[in-house]
């Protein structure tokens, strides 16, 4: 895989792992579920083929990173857990995730690929739903600009923030999501907001696109 974290300065980056309290462990971890969602997201082809943001790495880190960031050491190592069996069973969790959106955006063409995704049991269904809802009473005053890329519910040919969420964890085992949805119940924890700081953190301290103008 190509390490995406060679377009930034390797000593901001340590910094920023470093302010951030995260431990060498997990920094490894991060770095490899960040790498491989680069390598299977340059593999998914849309219906009108590449998208622009494919070819947009620093951004891509950021934003998953700013994520990642917002989640203690034992969720990490979950998600990593998941990730590095999507590997060795080559199984992509991006493509995942865009086919499930389709159910949201594009229902017409889901209904030709639904048949292909992996099945989801009551169980998870359950705890997805669970995770939503909390996530959902999480509100956060984002700015005009933001606003503007992701509605508030999902419609045709745009997604909600946290129904996108919830189709890029679909692929998890049980365990790591009980994980999020304990994470996302926690009192005077809103991740939803420390997921946004985060990403306004990494832009700047990076020195990267509108970042600097908030």
């Amino acid at each position: 895989m190509r390490d995406i974290f060679l377009y930034v300065d390797k000593e901001k980056l340590d910094e920023i792992y470093k302010e951030k309290n995260i431990s060498k462990e997990s920094r490894a971890k991060i770095n490899f579920i960040v790498n491989f969602e680069w390598d299977q997201f340059d593999k998914v082809k849309g219906l009108n083929g590449r998208a622009s943001c494919q070819d947009s790495p620093i951004e891509f880190m950021i934003m998953r990173l700013a994520q990642y960031l917002s989640y203690d050491r034992e969720l990490i190592s979950l998600i990593f857990d998941d990730m590095a069996y999507a590997k060795d069973e080559k199984f992509n969790p991006i493509y995942d995730k865009y086919a499930r959106m389709m159910e949201y955006t594009d229902k017409k063409n889901f209904e030709k690929i639904k048949k292909s995704l992996n099945y989801l049991s009551p169980v998870k269904r359950s705890t997805l739903l669970s995770i939503k809802n909390a996530l959902q009473n999480q509100k956060v005053k984002l700015p005009d600009k933001l606003e503007k890329v992701r509605p508030e519910k999902s419609e045709s040919k745009r997604i909600s923030s946290t129904d996108y969420f919830i189709c890029e964890i679909s692929f998890m085992s049980l365990k790591t999501l009980w994980k999020i949805e304990e994470l996302v119940k926690m009192k005077n924890h809103n991740l939803v907001e420390k997921i946004y700081q985060n990403t306004i953190y990494l832009y700047k301290r990076l020195n990267y696109g509108v970042g600097n103008e908030r």
